[in-house]
């Protein structure tokens, strides 16, 4: 019986699997075993070595001194340090400063346009202003012009920027007579009277200068009376204003 099963080609092989199943496991299990043993092996040695750094740690500290002995120096001389380092620091934002811009010099430095007749820093002009004056005109246009001429320009130009300043939306320009600055409007006209002795005696009155914005009544209309209703008719002399006491400036003799 035991040769018919040998015999049996199903049952050998069979037989075989069995065994190289059995071997197998005794392999795998003695290869496991062996990891295990060494990894306990290095796990005991790493312990080992980390009680004997801590052990040599610990004899180090019980052997260091301690507190201020451990600093070598005392609290006061650490505050010395600290405030000799703040000084340091302190020393170098000093430095920096110096290549800072210094803005108060700006500021004082910073140029305002003047009169070049002597007459101070020009006004500000309203944005609502009815012209330019001619501190704001290009240069160019007024090269040309006499010196007197453009300092009586100027003198005009400040007594109606100043007059609009104070709330006369009137005006509509300026001129100058014997000195004084007349601001100029739509319905008003200035006038200088002479008069004259007739051979009969009697007395001729009439107008020997007038000065207005534009289109008004004529010498005749005025001397006749036939003056407009919205127009009005005023002496030279009381009106106009003086520049310099209008605006407390000073005459120049020289510019």
């Amino acid at each position: 019986m035991f040769r018919d099963i040998l015999s049996n080609k199903g049952v050998l092989a069979g037989s075989l699997f069995c065994i190289f199943i059995v071997v197998g496991s005794l392999l795998y299990s003695w290869h496991v075993e062996r990891g295990i043993k060494a990894d306990e092996a290095r796990t005991q040695q790493f312990l080992q070595q980390r009680e004997i750094k801590k052990e040599t740690r610990t004899a180090q500290d019980a052997a260091a001194p301690t507190g201020t002995e451990a600093l070598g120096q005392t609290s006061t001389p650490l505050e010395t340090d600290d405030t000799q380092t703040m000084s340091d620091e302190t020393d170098a934002f000093t430095s920096l400063d110096a290549f800072l811009p210094d803005e108060t010099g700006a500021e004082e430095t910073t140029e305002v346009p003047v009169s070049p007749f002597g007459f101070g820093p020009y006004p500000e002009v309203p944005a609502d202003y009815f012209g330019e004056p001619i501190w704001g005109r290009e240069p160019s246009l007024i090269a040309d012009f006499p010196s007197e001429a453009r300092k009586n320009i100027e003198l005009i130009d400040r007594v109606l920027v100043k007059l609009w300043q104070q709330g006369d939306r009137e005006i509509v320009g300026g001129s100058t007579r014997n000195g004084k600055i007349y601001p100029h409007y739509d319905n008003v006209v200035y006038v200088r009277w002479r008069e004259y002795e007739l051979p009969d005696g009697s007395i001729h009155r009439y107008v020997s200068s007038m000065l207005d914005a534009g289109e008004g009544p004529t010498r005749d209309d005025i001397r006749t009376g036939k003056i407009p209703p919205n127009f009005k008719v005023i002496e030279f002399d009381d009106a106009g204003f003086d520049p310099y006491q209008f605006l407390n400036i000073s005459p120049m003799e020289e510019y």
